[in-house]
């Protein structure tokens, strides 16, 4: 995955610098306009930003008190910005308790030796793992996120998740769960778009090619209303 540090290795060239510094100024442009797509759930962003490293986008997102980042391999123009638009509006109607679910998930992968200091798999790409999960039915127990919003101290969550024994994923599963929530909100009626695998860097796309994950398609509740809503997805 390019570096996000525009010193780096991956750093652009003298000829490829230009276009991207036209495409830095029309972010910057666009940023009011992702802002006002947001505020459909008022009051929960505090910040949002998109920021270009070569071809892959990052979506910043501060969450309340929780920040989250996102690495997925937008489209280009405006479509670009509506993908990103539409990807923070699902993960915010999930649930209300997204704030406490990051706590939750970071807290979790801590316990499980999930994130390392030097690993691929970062706090927010379990975060994200275990959102989708939970829209599933799945990763973390109802109880403690519940606890957590009684006001539970997260030494109190934290051992509530050690004591709870989920069913052993290798890493390729885990990096495969992500791509699927990935692919889940960049197939939210818009293009052709792909994304990246944060922890195997493995390439996901859709728009007619091959599925690299195949398997079992399942009708999954699209999280937001409209033409798409009933869709159905692979994950």
């Amino acid at each position: 995955i390019p570096d996000d540090n525009p010193t780096g290795a991956n750093a652009p060239t003298a000829a490829e610098a230009a276009p991207q510094a036209d495409a830095a100024s029309r972010d910057r442009e666009r940023a009011d306009q992702i802002f006002g797509l947001l505020q459909r759930r008022e009051g929960e962003f505090i910040r949002v930003q998109v920021m270009h490293s070569r071809q892959v986008s990052v979506v910043t997102c501060v969450y309340r008190q929780a920040d989250l980042r996102c690495s997925v391999r937008l489209g280009r123009g405006g479509q670009q910005h509506r993908r990103a638009a539409a990807l923070l509006n699902g993960l915010a109607s999930l649930s209300e308790a997204f704030r406490l679910l990051t706590v939750v998930t970071r807290e979790w992968a801590l316990s499980r030796q999930l994130i390392r200091r030097k690993g691929a798999l970062t706090g927010y790409a379990v975060a994200l793992l275990v959102l989708f999960h939970m829209e599933q039915g799945g990763l973390v127990p109802p109880s403690v996120v519940r606890a957590l919003a009684r006001g539970h101290r997260k030494s109190e969550v934290s051992e509530a998740l050690r004591k709870w024994q989920p069913e052993p994923l290798s890493t390729e599963q885990l990096g495969e769960q992500f791509c699927g929530l990935v692919r889940l909100y960049a197939t939210i009626g818009f293009f052709a778009s792909s994304a990246v695998c944060v922890l195997t860097g493995r390439l996901l796309d859709r728009g007619g090619r091959e599925d690299p994950f195949p398997g079992a398609r399942v009708s999954l509740p699209c999280p937001v209303s409209g033409e798409n809503a009933g869709r159905t997805y692979s994950r």
